[in-house]
């Protein structure tokens, strides 16, 4: 508590000073592997074959998850994309990056913070990104990046993957080592999959022209509805999949396989009428915050299952640790490779936002604002929903469905308010111009 008196510009400048206070290191990126981060929008853990789902969405991903690490327990830390991509950026919670909705606006990812590109490209690798994007949405995410590219609005991963792979032929020599993170805008809603994924597990023609922010519970949306919606996401997820296996092609033809990790893993998840919604960024149950993970490549071990806690503040240092860089001193997340990695530690996710749909006891929208945090640690999950001032908690071993809430633990509670008022690292930078929020 006593952090929360310390000048935020003074916390930026200490950020700067400790992150790269040595000079450039001189070395040979012979033997460094390249990293592939493929983060897909929107997909849950449990709509993947290699965590269990009953359709065939993900047989290159489950490959590459059977010759790699999978994590069982990875945590998203917000149920909406803009802080969730700025933790994976970053390695920091949205409460220490502050790149989320706060204020009556959307505030950009902080330039004084370091990130996985800025961190790479120091130690001489070179770095690029493609990712689906709005230009208000995403001011400040291509720090350190030598090249940027953006797919406004383009929901066909065949685009965003062959952009990343002109990018590759053209930008990068054989001898560089190279960062390159991939975003898909599938399996965002609305779902629209191209054949042959359309028709893989319904036979409806007709195209899901709803997209999930006007979508509140089953008076909305009834199971036959949530039915068909779930069949065209998992037509995403399988299109998105099958681009993944032609970038993983294009690494074994061009011999870059053998020296290339490939990191697989999502924003946060999408609800069907899980807990009576559709879509994401309205609550924090295990739907919208269960994430895959899953480390494939030179160095990894095969064929493992890893059920320690892992969270996506994690990614920047276990790729750091991969590439043999100092990570930056600001990180909050962990290696997931080290020794020292407890099996059980607090990992936070949290919402703020302006306001999300609901419906009232007539099926009338209304407007919610939001703002919650979550804490996993071990079994037990705290969701506190901060304007409320109530707090649930779920046994996730007995309770995976969180539908039997207990008593909270005062050792939860605790961890919910030590991280609610975690001190940001940075002077929250609103977005330039008029903002429009977009609920990725």
């Amino acid at each position: 508590m006593t952090g929360l008196s310390v000048p935020r510009a003074m916390i930026s400048i200490a950020i700067l000073i400790l992150a790269f206070s040595g000079c450039k290191p001189e070395r040979s990126l012979s033997g460094f592997p390249n990293i592939v981060l493929i983060c897909m929008e929107s997909a849950r853990a449990d709509h993947l074959g290699c965590y269990g789902y009953d359709r065939d969405t993900s047989p290159t991903i489950d490959s590459l998850a059977a010759a790699g690490v999978l994590w069982t327990r990875c945590q998203s830390s917000s149920p909406w994309t803009l802080p969730s991509l700025a933790t994976i950026w970053t390695g920091v919670s949205p409460k220490a990056h502050m790149t989320d909705w706060h204020d009556n606006r959307c505030h950009a990812l902080d330039l004084s913070l370091p990130t996985i590109a800025s961190v790479l490209n120091q130690y001489g690798y070179k770095t690029a990104c493609i990712m689906h994007t709005t230009e208000t949405n995403y001011v400040g995410f291509d720090k350190g990046f030598d090249h940027f590219g953006r797919n406004i609005r383009d929901n066909v991963s065949t685009t965003t993957v062959s952009r990343a792979i002109s990018l590759l032929e053209a930008n990068m020599l054989p001898e560089d080592r190279f960062l390159l993170i991939i975003q898909n805008f599938e399996p965002h809603a609305p779902y629209n999959p191209q054949e042959p994924f359309r028709s893989m597990w319904t036979d409806s023609v007709s195209d899901s022209t709803l997209t999930w922010w006007t979508l509140a519970g089953d008076s909305l949306v009834d199971p036959g509805e949530s039915a068909l919606l779930t069949a065209l996401y998992d037509g995403e997820i399988r299109s998105v999949d099958d681009q993944i296996d032609s970038l993983c092609c294009y690494l074994r033809d061009t011999g870059l396989a053998d020296s290339t990790v490939i990191i697989i893993t999502s924003d946060h998840g999408e609800e069907f009428l899980d807990h009576g919604w559709i879509g994401h960024s309205h609550t924090l149950y295990q739907e919208l915050l269960h994430v895959p993970l899953i480390i494939s490549g030179p160095g990894v071990p095969a064929g493992e299952t890893r059920n320690s806690a892992a969270g996506l503040w994690d990614i920047l240092p276990t790729i750091t640790a991969l590439v043999g860089a100092e990570t930056p001193m600001n990180v909050e997340g962990m290696d997931l490779f080290s020794d020292s990695l407890p099996e059980e530690r607090p990992i936070p996710s949290s919402a703020l936002l302006p306001n999300i749909y609901a419906v009232d006891e007539d099926g009338n929208p209304l407007l919610l604002p939001v703002e919650s945090v979550a804490i996993v640690m071990g079994d037990l999950k705290l969701i506190w929903d901060v304007l409320a001032d109530s707090m649930t908690m779920y046994d996730l071993a007995v309770d995976p469905l969180e539908t039997s809430p207990i008593e909270p633990v005062e050792e939860m509670i605790q961890e919910a308010e030590e991280y609610m008022f975690t001190p940001p690292q940075c002077i929250p930078r609103p977005m330039p111009g008029e903002t429009i929020l977009t609920l990725d």
